[in-house]
């Protein structure tokens, strides 16, 4: 089945190359019958981590980039380890279990995630101000509000005085985005 998994994948990220962005930046729309991936979970950056071997990009976020400078009050940090932190804390250890959605850039399963007591893991980094909200043209609600009382708050990524939004970093330092 992962064999599937990994040709249905190269297959849509063809379609990407071939139909061009679809308005939500690297989102590729995949039916739901995708076997989620299930169990521990090892955390790569504030919104990518690795579960059952594969790497997994958590859907509708855009956490800071490690090595992204930041500044709390009068305190300069890398924002992309502070998210990274975040997420591993919000895990808590617990197992997770993804749903596969679609295909993004670099090779990466895009889902959404849970923990095994229920915590929707794009969700808690919006509402806690970790992430910025991503593909907001097709965010479900949850993810739209979760965002929205996070930048009401100033909470997180919304009240750090110098940050640079995450996809302007990668422009700006690696020609990406």
């Amino acid at each position: 089945m992962r064999v599937s998994v990994f040709l249905f994948v190269a297959a849509g990220l063809l379609a990407m190359k071939l139909i061009g962005e679809n308005g939500a930046g690297d989102i590729f729309q995949a039916p739901a019958a995708l076997e989620p991936y299930e169990g521990t979970s090892v955390v790569l950056d504030g919104d990518t981590l690795r579960v059952d071997g594969t790497k997994i990009r958590l859907m509708w976020v855009d956490a800071c980039e490690m090595g992204q400078p930041a500044t709390a009050g009068y305190t300069k940090f890398d924002c992309g380890q502070w998210a990274k932190d975040k997420l591993i804390q919000i895990i808590n250890g617990q197992r997770v279990r993804c749903r596969p959605q679609g295909a993004g850039y670099y090779q990466r399963i895009l889902a959404t995630c849970e923990t095994a007591s229920g915590v929707d893991l794009s969700s808690a980094l919006l509402s806690t101000g970790t992430a910025f909200l991503y593909g907001a043209n097709k965010a479900p609600v949850i993810y739209l509000d979760a965002e929205r009382a996070a930048r009401q708050r100033a909470g997180g990524v919304h009240g750090f005085s110098d940050l640079m939004h995450p996809k302007e970093f990668r422009q700006l330092t690696k020609g990406r985005s």
